[in-house]
């Protein structure tokens, strides 16, 4: 289709150049409203405007339902649209936002107007039917947003009234362009126009003008009575222009319109008026019929307020006005069929897997038991693709006393509520069953299984994840008398808690046979999570290649399902993989698209892998502020359960930052928040025989900081205990990583050829392919020390591939880099006196000022130099302040 053809206006939407040039001035303003009537063609308006254009300009568009009426769906929805056109956009703590967590609009606000400052080039942003937006907290947001928007990012607003968006003090600031009704009229030129493209006989001046005067140029009811004239009911215009103020009006113009159908099409009109979108088939199945597309062809023809449905071309929906006209007929016509179209309406769509809309149509005539039924079959669906959010909202438009006494819903809300870490409520509806079970008032087909006491393990797993480790909850007696839905979660689980005990060989079998089993059932998100359990212990065993490939195949087979949860289980691993192969763009870039994905639906290997992975590369990046707010908020997220080996990773984390920054206050920090120094004086890591990954984590940050401040007997000591546990548990890259760090030690020691030793042991011991971007990160100095064994003989040549993927690692300096914040810790005498330094005070004053000698206080000074390693004051302040010691 040629590209003129395409960008034509359909025949009944008029092409006004001068509205085009009026809205094109929104490129001035950060704020554009449209303020007028509905039918007064502000959607047409916008859809043409962004049809036309601007050179080197976004649009995003977002019509808005009345289910945007809350922070949660709105903010998701305006994301999905400017990510769609603006890729560089990124706002991760949106889809964070749900009911059951405090909205924040300085929170929301700031991540929003971030998000926006990344976008280069000139964007427009579209809101359309934004009367239907009540929620406060929607209102304040997008007012702040607004005042600290960038010069080239614009906003465009249609309603029929007034949006409370601090309209005043946006005009006082010459912040806002205003274009109202009066602008969205019609004239004499626009009447005539719009006339001849439908093929109606232009009338006389005189009535056109006395029709521009009764409508007074509102284009909905122009047509309403244009039509009305097509059909030869209208022909006194003295008789309509005397009841102009008439606030019956627009039902005589329906009457009349209606009226001049074939009653056919009459009926067809008010019997399908409740749809919000109509297609032959469905109209075929809610009103018995084979004809249904006759009906449909003879609206569009005659043009009777039936409008296409933007992105689906065999779907349509009624003139919104029109539509509540024939609703009112509808329920005065035809009451005691009401019932009858819509659970036959409901039934088609359920059959087509459109539930939300069939759970509406039902939800509008209030049938309980229909709506049970729906839900009944709507829930194993939804458990199957992750929807839990879903599953969650329409269960609880149920009577409590309903959902708790049928199997088939409470089982599946528990299991939903678990996966939303709702875990209180989760309890709470598991103690209100079981109570219901021991006085037989359980009904459904799993009212007496062992459904209940599985969900009980579940939760377990979800809420207290250290203690799942040690339960036998794949013990389950009776295994087949279990839900299926619940019954599936068997086998993954099964692999995920020999993962976790560190019985890897265990783990991928059962992750294997899981696999097969979710995917002859068509789980696929359940699929996702066993794909990522046999990925992770593959992995830990040190088969890197196995773990590539399987989860390069694995993404790939989501491919045709973007951004749902299976997708988002599976890219995780594969943007870590890329990052360990120091494919850093490549992993940025899926980790950036990842994030605003992650919602509470989501695995907490995967929320805190990813967190945690984009924090490391926006360190990498030096950008400070975005990796401290990524790990504060897993932070807050973790808070909800007992995640103490999730929290480790956020250890590890600060840990690395601080050790890179060279930072020993954070460190310090880290060192008294995760009890460290406590854990060492208890020999918290003694046991060989168990293989923990969260007491890993912990084991090398506090390696590290031991390093740092130059504690080698300890350091030592721990490391030996770190790698003897992870080598008898076969953990092959966790023990690489510890006897790196232990290489590094002894060379700090100056013990050259045992440190030197250690780098050949360790790399025939895990294989080069151990040794990646994140070994690199965990044992700092370790990339500097492979490449001084390959210097002094101890091992060959590195391969020139593995040369030219780490060349921004494998560097001389790499040693010196990691040895430059190596120093003991200074005592607060020393801490004292050199704060004092930096005031610029004599020796002689800071002797005063800290109470000691002159003589006391030189031989403080000296100590804090030799510490520094730094030859004079200068040199000191200025390492104190890179090192956060001020």
């Amino acid at each position: 289709m040629a590209e003129s053809e395409r960008e034509r206006p359909p025949a009944s939407h008029l092409l006004r150049p001068s509205l085009i040039d009026l809205i094109n001035r929104a490129e001035d303003y950060p704020l554009t409203v449209l303020l007028a009537p509905a039918g007064s063609g502000k959607s047409t308006l916008l859809r043409q405007w962004i049809i036309s254009g601007r050179q080197h300009a976004m649009f995003a568009s977002l019509p808005l339902e009345t289910r945007h009426n809350k922070p949660a769906p709105f903010f998701a929805s305006l994301i999905r649209a400017i990510k769609q056109s603006c890729l560089a956009f990124d706002a991760y703590y949106f889809n964070q936002i749900t009911d059951s967590v405090a909205f924040s609009v300085e929170a929301v606000t700031e991540s929003l107007v971030q998000g926006l400052s990344k976008v280069e080039e000139p964007l427009f942003i579209v809101l359309d039917d934004y009367q239907l937006i009540q929620d406060d907290s929607i209102h304040r947001t997008l007012s702040q947003v607004l005042f600290t928007l960038p010069k080239h990012i614009h906003f465009v607003v249609a309603s029929r009234n007034h949006p409370p968006l601090q309209l005043s003090k946006l005009k006082l600031e010459d912040k806002l362009l205003s274009i109202d009704a009066n602008d969205l009229k019609w004239d004499l030129d626009s009447l005539e126009s719009w006339f001849q493209s439908v093929g109606l006989e232009t009338a006389d001046k005189p009535f056109m003008k006395e029709l521009l005067d009764w409508t007074e140029g509102w284009v909905a009811g122009i047509k309403l009575l244009a039509l009305s004239i097509r059909g030869g009911a209208c022909h006194q215009p003295d008789q309509l222009a005397s009841q102009s103020k008439n606030p019956e009006v627009l039902q005589y113009f329906a009457d009349s319109v209606l009226q001049q159908q074939p009653a056919h099409v009459r009926q067809f009109l008010i019997k399908t008026a409740f749809l919000d979108t109509l297609d032959m088939s469905l109209c075929n199945d809610v009103l018995q019929i084979g004809d249904a597309q006759r009906c449909i062809d003879y609206l569009l023809e005659n043009h009777v307020f039936l409008h296409p449905v933007e992105g689906r071309s065999d779907a349509y929906r009624y003139h919104s006005i029109f539509r509540e006209f024939l609703l009112h007929r509808l329920r005065l016509d035809y009451p005691e069929d009401i019932g009858a179209l819509v659970r036959r309406a409901a039934s088609s769509l359920l059959e087509r897997k459109e539930s939300l809309q069939a759970l509406e149509l039902l939800a509008s005539i209030q049938d309980v038991e229909a709506q049970e039924s729906a839900l009944v079959r709507c829930a194993d669906e939804w458990i199957k693709s992750g929807e839990f959010t879903s599953l969650i909202e329409w269960i609880n438009f149920l009577p409590e006393e309903r959902v708790i006494s049928q199997s088939e819903l409470v089982n599946p809300l528990i299991t939903a509520l678990i996966f939303y870490r709702r875990f209180n409520q989760a309890e709470y509806y598991i103690e209100l069953v079981e109570d219901l079970q021991r006085r037989g008032k359980i009904r459904g087909r799993y009212a007496h299984d062992d459904t209940l006491k599985f969900l009980f393990n579940v939760l377990e797993m979800f809420h207290r994840d250290t203690e799942f480790r040690h339960n036998k909850m794949y013990r389950v007696p009776n295994l087949q008398n279990v839900q299926h839905h619940v019954r599936l979660f068997y086998t993954p689980m099964r692999a995920y808690y020999h993962l976790l005990n560190a019985d890897f060989k265990t783990a991928v079998s059962e992750a294997q046979r899981a696999r097969d089993i979710l995917r002859i059932s068509g789980q696929n998100f359940l699929r996702s999570f066993a794909d990522l359990v046999l990925i992770l212990a593959e992995r830990a065993q040190g088969h890197m290649m196995s773990a590539v490939q399987l989860a390069e195949d694995a993404f790939r087979s989501v491919g045709d399902r973007p951004h749902t949860l299976e997708w988002v289980n599976l890219a995780t691993p594969v943007a870590l993989i890329r990052y360990e192969q120091n494919r850093v763009d490549e992993a940025e870039k899926l980790l950036r698209e990842i994030i605003p994905l992650l919602s509470s639906a989501c695995a907490t290997e995967v929320i805190a892998a990813s967190y945690c992975g984009m924090a490391r590369l926006a360190f990498l990046r030096g950008n400070d502020g975005e990796a401290r707010r990524l790990l504060n908020y897993l932070s807050r997220v973790l808070m909800h359960g007992d995640y103490e080996r999730f929290n480790t990773l956020l250890c590890l984390e600060w840990t690395l930052y601080a050790r890179a920054r060279g930072d020993l206050a954070t460190l310090d920090w880290v060192q008294k928040e995760y009890h460290l120094e406590q854990k060492q004086k208890a020999d918290y890591w003694r046991d060989e025989n168990h293989f923990d990954e969260g007491c890993d984590r912990l084991g090398v940050s506090r390696l590290i900081y031991l390093m740092m401040t130059k504690k080698y007997d300890q350091a030592e000591r721990l490391a030996d205990q770190l790698v003897r546990t992870a080598m008898v548990n076969g953990c092959v890259p966790r023990a690489v990583v510890c006897r790196m760090n232990r290489a590094v030690l002894y060379w700090r020691r100056n013990e050259t050829e045992r440190s030197l030793q250690e780098v050949k042991d360790t790399l025939k011991y895990g294989g080069l392919v151990c040794f990646n971007r994140t070994l690199f990160d965990e044992a700092p100095g370790s990339a500097g020390l492979l490449l001084q064994a390959v210097t002094h003989n101890v091992l060959q040549s590195l391969p020139e591939l593995y040369m030219l993927m780490f060349e921004d690692l494998l560097s001389d300096d790499d040693q010196d880099q990691a040895e430059r914040f190596v120093v003991e810790p200074l005592t607060d005498k020393e801490k004292e006196v050199l704060t004092l330094l930096q005031s610029g005070l004599r020796n002689k004053e800071v002797a005063v000022r800290a109470n000691i000698s002159l003589t006391t206080t030189k031989w403080h000074l000296k100590n804090v130099y030799a510490k520094l390693n730094v030859g004079n004051r200068t040199e000191a302040v200025a390492k104190a302040r890179e090192m956060n010691l001020l």
